[in-house]
């Protein structure tokens, strides 16, 4: 939630899309005027959807202060090895959520992605990823 409550962030872990399973997603919600003068939450930009079958993105999220930033997390994607794990970082431009950087990944079975945390002003991101080092050689 952004310090002035007025945007959110939630994960859809098991969202699924066209021949693939719990890809999951990020959506953004402003609570802001809708139709006729009635407040009412409506979505930032597009889904922030994972790329990978079983990735789970959205399992763990975290907003700026500001609600500029968002970082997901999906800590069963298998982009570089059974359950390595993801995270993703984007700001909102215009409208749009755009990728910061590239994405991060971490080596198989490490789960990468469970927790993630940005401060305050964005500008760091913690990542958690309970089994790194542990059953990377699995």
């Amino acid at each position: 939630i952004s310090s002035d409550g007025f945007r959110v962030a939630v994960g859809v872990n098991g969202f699924d899309v066209t021949n693939k399973t719990d890809v999951g997603c990020c959506r953004v919600f402003d609570y802001r005027e809708a139709l006729r003068g009635n407040k009412d939450w409506i979505q930032v930009g597009l889904d922030l959807v994972g790329k990978v079958e079983y990735e789970e993105s959205g399992t763990s999220i975290s907003l700026s202060r500001n609600g500029r930033r968002i970082a997901c997390g999906g800590p069963n994607s298998n982009q570089n090895g059974h359950k390595s794990g993801v995270a993703r970082v984007y700001d909102i431009s215009n409208g749009t959520w755009i990728m910061v950087g590239s994405e991060m990944v971490a080596p198989k079975g490490s789960q990468f992605g469970s927790s993630l945390t940005l401060t305050e002003n964005g500008s760091r991101l913690a990542v958690g990823g309970p089994y790194f080092g542990f059953l990377n050689n699995a």
